[in-house]
């Protein structure tokens, strides 16, 4: 601007060659700039195809707002120099920031990555990069810079975010105040764009948004983001499926308690067809199960506040929200309600003393637990693909589930289901085995675990 009022009057130009000259010098170093800091941080679309993309969108503003604005208080009423051009870049800056919330900045037209303050990187299979910490991947937070991004997770500054074209939108009309999303996913790279009231919730964020997203991204790596808890011991890997969203946690934490299995995870692990076992290490939603097998020790305080809180987060209330989702807006309802009272989540480490981890593992094991009142299913491996396909959480992660892409012309979620078989397929008969709990049997079932050292003793019998 001050560059143009000074050699406007000295140029033996007219002034618009003087203004379009100047406008796309700036262009283009705003974007050297944007390439520099931005974009040369390991996004996958950098270079020669952003430069396109970014240089047609200020065309579009400098043409469409500044110039003609210019000639209209310049050419025709005589404005001074400064005050023009003031008026006409804040109008053009406008119509630029339009441009970049429905175009630039979307998934099908991206020129630049919006860079997170947080990043995590799951055994390298899958790389997220978010603008809001995500307290259930903490393990897998790292200070390092990531080769490429999987996964983009960005807060939209208005409130429910912008449709796109391809994108797979959820917003229950309440704007800012309520959630609202945006997926979109692609072939470099998935973006997600958050209303700010559920940036505010991470744990709601991760269960009804990032689960089905991690279990689609996984998938694509030939990978299964599979329901069950796992244990570790001298690299074989014990897994175990519960008949119910029950006691797999109080079994697990019981048999880490021991000193003789490794913690892998509790809720769900990654496994790979050709059976390796990942950790996914979440932080433990503590009942009075988990902490009857842990002897954790509560003040009385903690103690009523986590009975409230079982209430509240167990199976029935959670299928109590999900029958109400058609009548009410009941993921603004979870939201607003986990801000008023969190989940009880703790890591493992505050649980077990001297835990110890392992981050793979070679899946030798499988263990499916059932109440005493259950029958046992006739496929075991089976029976564990269909725990997988139960998996619910609050909206919108149905939706999710139904509208992510396919992958290799078929339904993805019927990819899951072979990368699954197809792990569970390397399993001898004799060493998938299903046990029988009465609640409260956790510390039996523990001592009916097999050693997982050669050669492995396989359970038979169920407990009563």
């Amino acid at each position: 601007m001050a560059a143009f009022a000074l050699l406007a009057p000295l140029l033996p130009v007219a002034w618009w060659v003087t203004a379009v000259f100047l406008a796309e010098l700036i262009i283009l170093l705003r974007f050297a700039a944007i390439e520099r800091w931005v974009l040369g941080r390991g996004h996958a679309i950098a270079g020669w195809p952003s430069l396109r993309r970014f240089w047609l969108s200020n065309q579009i503003s400098l043409f469409a707002a500044r110039l003609p604005l210019l000639h209209l208080l310049l050419a025709r009423w005589d404005w001074p120099a400064v005050p023009a051009i003031t008026l006409a870049v804040l109008v053009e800056s406008a119509l630029r920031y339009v441009l970049s919330e429905q175009w630039v900045f979307s998934r099908h037209g991206v020129t630049i990555l919006q860079p997170g303050g947080y990043r995590y990187d799951i055994h390298g299979l899958l790389r997220l990069e978010s603008q809001i910490p995500l307290p259930e991947l903490v393990y897998f937070a790292t200070p390092k810079p990531l080769p490429h991004v999987d996964l983009a997770i960005r807060v939209d500054r208005h409130g429910t975010p912008s449709p796109q074209p391809g994108a797979i939108t959820y917003s229950e009309g309440l704007s800012r105040f309520g959630f609202g999303l945006a997926v979109m996913p692609g072939a470099a790279f998935t973006e997600v764009v958050l209303s700010p009231t559920l940036a505010e919730s991470p744990y709601a964020l991760y269960k009804s948004v990032l689960e089905p997203l991690l279990r689609w991204l996984l998938a694509q790596q030939e990978c299964a983001l599979l329901y069950g808890a796992a244990l570790a011991q001298d690299g074989a890997g014990l897994l175990l499926v519960p008949a119910q969203d029950a006691h797999k946690t109080a079994v697990a934490l019981t048999a880490v308690s021991s000193g003789d299995y490794a913690f892998m995870a509790d809720d769900f692990v990654i496994v790979t067809t050709d059976g390796q076992l990942y950790s996914f290490p979440k932080p433990v939603t503590v009942t009075p199960e988990v902490l009857r097998a842990t002897a954790v020790a509560l003040r009385w305080r903690e103690r009523f506040k986590l009975s409230a809180q079982t209430v509240l987060y167990s199976r029935a209330g959670r299928a109590a929200g999900l029958q109400l989702s058609s009548r009410l807006p009941v993921a603004t309802l979870n939201l607003l309600w986990q801000r008023l009272w969190s989940p009880p989540k703790r890591g493992v480490e505050e649980l077990v003393t001297a835990v110890a981890l392992a981050d793979q593992a070679a899946l030798h094991q499988l263990i499916l637990l059932f109440a005493d009142d259950q029958p046992f299913p006739a496929e075991p491996s089976a029976f564990a693909c269909q725990r997988q396909d139960a998996v619910q959480g609050f909206p919108p992660y149905d939706l999710l589930l139904a509208q992510l892409p396919p992958l290799h012309g078929q339904a993805w979620r019927s990819v899951e289901r072979q990368i699954i078989q197809r792990a569970l397929a390397h399993l001898p008969e004799e060493t998938i085995s299903c046990v029988r709990l009465k609640i409260g049997d956790w510390r039996l079932a523990n001592a009916s675990i097999s050693n997982l050292q050669s050669p492995i003793s396989p359970l038979s019998h169920g407990l009563s």
